[in-house]
């Protein structure tokens, strides 16, 4: 039987390469196995692979609000977080946006409006 070796020489043969493969498939099975009799382990492990979940399971969450005001039309503003080493990643500052009740022509509506407008249309009211 002719078993190959690596150019090198220094490399696994081609008998090592098959017996490490039969063993991480016996290793799956057994995993697999563990996972079918213990339905808490299965959940552990899908988290420690890091399975991505379907969209379709969030829909049922509530929506987010908006991250615009709908008075100023303050929104998302984009920068960069800056590490000692100087090194720049990405993110995002969020305006504080909260949904409200507002009095618009003697009827009550509900808006998505930033706290420091909230702030002042609680301050004119009073005035």
């Amino acid at each position: 039987m002719f078993v190959p070796v690596s150019p090198s020489g220094t490399g696994k043969t081609f008998r090592e390469l098959m017996r490490s493969a039969f063993a991480d498939s016996h290793a799956e099975a057994d995993r697999s196995a563990a996972l079918r009799s213990a339905p808490v382990a299965r959940v552990l492990s899908r988290a420690a692979v890091g399975v991505v979940m379907p969209r379709r399971l969030y829909a049922s969450l509530p929506p987010t609000v908006a991250s615009r005001c709908e008075l100023c039309g303050k929104g998302v503003v984009f920068g960069h977080n800056v590490s000692h080493s100087n090194r720049k990643t990405n993110r995002r500052w969020l305006p504080n946006v909260q949904k409200t009740s507002v009095l618009v022509n003697g009827a009550s509506r509900r808006i998505n409006a930033c706290t420091r407008c909230i702030r002042t249309l609680r301050k004119q009211a009073t005035a």
